[in-house]
């Protein structure tokens, strides 16, 4: 029997239920929601046989980082094959994981750590939890895929070509539902905030994003709010304790996931900075379009930017 408690004891320790007592590891299924699947102060661990405790990461902080960044990494190598698989779910046939990690892996490892700080996941329990996190984050990738394949009026991009020259009546209906709801969600975490007495810095928080992240390039006729952007923009600034905050949250990490899992985290000014990287570095394949009349081979052609004015465009901005 000693045997047995021991192990059941430390079998509740590992998964995060160190204050239970032996044989109670039964539990009511909103434990189970609430719980982590791996404790969070996993970071110090005993040596098999010996009374040495081995720290292997510094804090509870560095336990929380790691499962986000493993949870974030995992679910978009999964989730990348499953939409293919998946058939008739839109999805970039070109993006393959060795595009995924040879030209964005390291832009979505800064978005992990800005998603991770500015969202205050280190402030709260690890983010493998079913309940807040888990399930709301599924449901977020899982969401734009099948709604696009069953709602054809969403097959459209969030930009001002877009918008004024292709989208749909039924889209707009769509889009004032959503800005109800969105309406909705921030005055409740605009009250979360004045309750938790950070509601000026936390207004400060989001217009310095807005500053850095949208006003620069939101009036540029290429911009594409492509959702991966808008649900890391966005999404770390819904940062409550509160469960539901956590769900907002999570959902929206889970867009996130499913924006690069599918397209890959493509530019938002998309082809203009393909034009202006390309003729910065004097790329090879842009010697078709020298402008040979000014007697130079650095000087191109100049890009032509969608018009929304009079919906002129040679391709989807």
């Amino acid at each position: 029997t000693a045997t047995a408690t021991a192990t059941a004891t430390a079998t509740a320790t590992l998964f995060g239920h160190t204050n239970i007592p032996p044989f109670s590891m039964i539990q009511s299924p909103n434990q189970f929601l609430m719980s982590n699947l791996v404790s969070d102060s996993c970071h110090t661990c005993r040596l098999v046989g010996t009374s040495i405790y081995v720290h292997w990461l510094d804090n509870v902080e560095h336990v929380r980082f790691l499962k986000f960044s493993l949870i974030t990494c995992i679910s978009i190598l999964l989730f990348h094959p499953f939409v293919r698989w998946m058939g008739d779910w839109e999805h970039d046939s070109n993006y393959g994981l060795h595009d995924f990690f040879l030209y964005d892996f390291n832009m979505v490892a800064l978005d992990v750590i800005m998603f991770f700080i500015v969202g205050r996941l280190y402030k709260r329990s690890g983010f493998d939890r079913l309940g807040p996190c888990l399930i709301p984050m599924i449901v977020g990738i899982l969401y734009p895929s099948w709604s696009t394949a069953d709602l054809s009026f969403l097959r459209h991009s969030f930009s001002t070509f877009d918008i004024v020259c292709n989208w749909p009546w039924q889209l707009f209906i769509y889009c004032i539902f959503v800005a109800v709801l969105g309406v909705i969600v921030i005055t409740w975490h605009l009250k979360g905030f004045y309750q938790e007495g950070r509601l000026f810095s936390q207004l400060l928080e989001i217009l310095f994003t807005f500053f850095v992240f949208i006003l620069p390039i939101m009036c540029h006729p290429n911009f594409h709010l492509h959702h991966w952007y808008i649900a890391r923009t966005g999404g770390m600034h819904f940062n409550l304790h509160d469960n539901f905050s956590q769900a907002v949250q999570a959902f929206f990490w889970g867009q996130y996931i499913n924006g690069v899992a599918v397209w890959g985290r493509d530019p938002v000014l998309t082809c203009a900075y393909a034009y202006y990287v390309s003729t910065d570095i004097d790329c090879a394949y842009m010697r078709c379009n020298v402008d040979y009349s000014t007697n130079t081979t650095t000087d191109y052609v100049p890009f032509v930017e969608p018009d929304w004015h009079n919906c002129s465009a040679s391709y989807a901005p």
